[in-house]
């Protein structure tokens, strides 16, 4: 009896940790913009926008190979071995680092990239950029990689 009792203790704490997790999964989804239904282009579980993950794929490949790496959420294309740009949400972002080179990004018409947190972080962000637009940042992006 009593390891009948202790089973089912076992069970119900188990499904109530999967539950919270799921619970917690779904309210993040929700916050990130994840429920945001934009043509169809979010899957469940991705915090990103994929149809512009696949534009910012097919102009990277052009350039160089690429390793895509799923980080927190988002996606992250690596060059080199170094991030080169990422995809959250409905921005294409880019490591610029701080200082100048942010402020030069920001005067290209980027915006400083900001976690869900509210965390500022020293990269430059694109909200749905047009192909040309898109083109030129991976390549200043592809290249900043390169030479790191």
């Amino acid at each position: 009896m009593i390891d009948e009792s202790a089973r089912e203790m076992r069970t119900v704490a188990t499904t109530w940790r999967r539950d919270r997790r799921i619970s917690a999964r779904a309210a993040h989804l929700g916050e990130s913009g994840a429920s945001r239904q934009r043509g169809g282009a979010y899957a469940v579980g991705m915090a990103y926008n994929a149809e512009l993950a696949d534009r910012v794929r097919a102009v990277i490949r052009t350039m160089s190979d690429a390793e895509e790496k799923r980080m927190m959420g988002s996606l992250a294309f690596m060059v080199n071995g170094h991030m080169a740009a990422g995809v959250t949400g409905d921005e294409v972002f880019f490591p610029v680092g701080g200082g100048e080179a942010l402020d030069v990004a920001l005067q290209r018409g980027a915006h400083r990239l900001q976690l869900r947190s509210g965390v500022d972080v020293p990269f430059a962000a694109l909200t749905d950029p047009d192909d040309d637009v898109l083109a030129d940042w991976l390549a200043d992006a592809v290249d900043r990689a390169w030479h790191r």
